[in-house]
This record gives C-alpha cells, sequence and structure tokens, in this order.
C-alpha cells in the first residue's frame, strides 16, 4: 500500500509537472491582426469556410434558450464573436406538437464545415 501511494504520488507530480512545461513551451501569440508566421503588414488569410460550430456556452439560464428565436439569437452572437457573424446561424433545435419543427429543415442541406474546414 505503501509503494501504491509512492508510486501515484510520484506519478501525479510528473503529470502536473509535464502540464506545466507544455503551457511555458507554447509560442507567442502573433500581434492582432497578423497570422501565424508572417511578418508585419501581411495580410492574415482568409479564414476557412464554416457552416457548423459545436458549443457549450449557456446563456445563464441552464437549458432555457427563449425557445427557437432565442437559441437562433444566442448561436447568432456567439458567432459573432468569434468573427463568424456575417452568416445567418441556427440552433440546431426540434419543437414538438401541432406546426412542429424540424432541426434538419432549419437548417439546411449544407455542405459542412467545422473551423477546420
Amino acid at each position: 500500500m505503501k509503494n501504491m501511494r509512492l508510486f501515484l504520488g510520484a506519478l501525479t507530480g510528473s503529470i502536473v509537472i509535464g502540464a506545466i512545461l507544455v503551457v511555458a513551451q507554447q509560442p507567442a501569440a502573433p500581434p492582432q491582426g497578423q497570422a501565424p508566421g508572417r511578418g508585419a503588414g501581411a495580410p492574415a488569410p482568409a479564414p476557412m469556410p464554416m457552416s457548423f460550430f459545436v458549443t457549450s456556452v449557456g446563456k445563464g439560464d441552464g437549458a432555457n434558450l427563449g425557445g427557437l428565436a432565442g437559441a437562433d439569437a444566442h448561436c447568432q452572437a456567439l458567432a459573432a464573436a468569434a468573427g463568424r457573424g456575417a452568416a445567418t446561424w441556427r440552433a440546431y433545435l426540434s419543437t414538438q406538437g401541432p406546426g412542429a419543427v424540424n432541426a434538419r429543415d432549419r437548417i439546411g442541406t449544407g455542405p459542412w464545415y467545422n473551423a477546420r474546414g
């Protein structure tokens, strides 16, 4: 049991030190408006095409997104904050009951690209 505690302590210490070293080795961020690896004054490349994103950022009221309109507005605000507000963004949500709306019908047919293409 004593050996197991010693082993777990050493493992935990190694992980913590390794995490600190990894963070310390991250390259410095380029000046705002400058893409990594480009000289001053070089234009930043155009962003990759993006047609969807996944988020875990809530509105702060639990699962209450304010219906489809509120969820769509939340998605639009998140996309705008990420510099992608020029497009129209919709939440992938459905409704039930009379006049039900299907999530697939709301978002179109694609093609689908995330931020990495």
